[in-house]
């Protein structure tokens, strides 16, 4: 993560923790309008879309999760957080073939242990299917 993003500017970082601290205080919502407000003055920060689109989709609005969950591996292709969060987003929106497709993108740039934990606990059993 470079300065020109602004993932690691101290502004973006206390705010990124601020709402983390919101979410577990139940205010996912004022989570949310802090980091909507800061993509206008960061917007090429992948961490920033990143933990927008995960606290989007907690509150329902999955649009929005996906358009920021895709910015964020945009911004970061190679980054394994991006990727989780722009995947479960299109999972959690019924979009399951666009998300198997960001998890093949991902796993062919590295292994994933999240991934390879996600697809064992599918449990596919071949001889359930008929």
């Amino acid at each position: 993560m470079t300065r020109q993003t602004g993932n690691d500017d101290p502004k973006v970082v206390a705010a990124i923790n601020r709402a983390i601290q919101l979410d577990k205080k139940n205010q996912t919502s004022s989570a949310v309008a802090l980091l909507s407000r800061l993509t206008q003055e960061f917007p090429r920060a992948a961490s920033v879309h990143g933990y927008l689109s995960w606290f989007l989709l907690q509150t329902g609005k999955k649009a929005k999760a996906i358009k920021h969950g895709r910015l964020a591996t945009e911004l970061a292709p190679n980054s394994e957080k991006a990727s989780l969060v722009y995947f479960h987003a299109l999972w959690k929106s019924g979009r399951q073939i666009q998300a198997l497709e960001e998890m093949k993108r991902f796993m062919a740039i590295r292994p994933s242990k999240e991934y390879s934990t996600i697809i064992k606990d599918w449990k596919l059993d071949v001889h359930e299917v008929n």
